[in-house]
């Protein structure tokens, strides 16, 4: 299994650095950070943005996976811990931790408010959900498949747009408040479910027990 995640920020550096060194160790994984030379085991590339974008790491999985020409797991820096090696799953899907139904967000961090402008944009571009679902993107394993170029193209024709709604001018009073604090471009998970639904790619969501374990959250 191909592994890859994100890590840039003092703040995560800090906090993640040295689990994810003890995690890689004899291990695939890309790193896409602003510090290259702390991960000297991994594939790394810089990430050199003045502004933090959660929706980097959409663009630097799927990047990844047409480098390597197949499956890429990407697991967020502070879930990167007991990854397994050796996992039985379906060659085509998309596996994911969660595909989170839009009524639930009411009682979830992330809220309604922030599903109804995922909506927005979403229509506004000319997508649209076809199942009322958010895929969870702290953990995301996509395969190499045929659509995966196009995949690439729709995520990065969204992502200016996404940026530009998902920024950090949001109302301090807002529950959105503490992503845009970190950056822009949240509310990722919703744009890469609209561009793999387009596309037909199979979505299941499986307990995170089945990519890791030991999870530090």
């Amino acid at each position: 299994m191909i592994y890859a995640t994100f890590l840039t920020g003092e703040e995560y550096r800090k906090k993640y650095t040295q689990q994810v060194l003890r995690e890689v160790k004899d291990k695939d994984v890309h790193i896409l950070t602003d510090r290259p030379e702390l991960f000297p085991e991994c594939k790394t590339e810089l990430y050199d943005r003045e502004v933090f974008s959660y929706y980097d790491k959409l663009t630097f999985l799927v990047r990844t996976v047409i480098e390597r020409k197949e499956r890429v797991t990407f697991i967020d820096c502070d879930w990167f811990s007991g990854l397994h090696t050796g996992i039985d799953i379906e060659p085509d899907t998309f596996y994911t931790y969660a595909l989170f139904n839009f009524n639930n967000f009411k009682y979830m961090p992330f809220a309604q408010e922030g599903i109804d402008m995922v909506q927005n944009v979403l229509k506004e571009n000319k997508y649209n959900l076809m199942r009322e679902v958010y895929i969870g993107e702290a953990l995301m394993s996509l395969p190499y498949l045929d659509s995966i170029q196009d995949i690439l193209n729709d995520l990065k024709t969204l992502q200016k747009v996404w940026e530009n709604t998902f920024n950090q001018n949001v109302d301090v009073n807002s529950k959105l408040a503490r992503y845009a604090s970190y950056g822009v471009g949240f509310g990722e998970g919703g744009a890469l479910t609209a561009v793999l639904q387009k596309y037909n790619v199979t979505l299941k969501d499986v307990d995170r027990k089945k990519f890791i374990h030991n999870n530090t959250i």
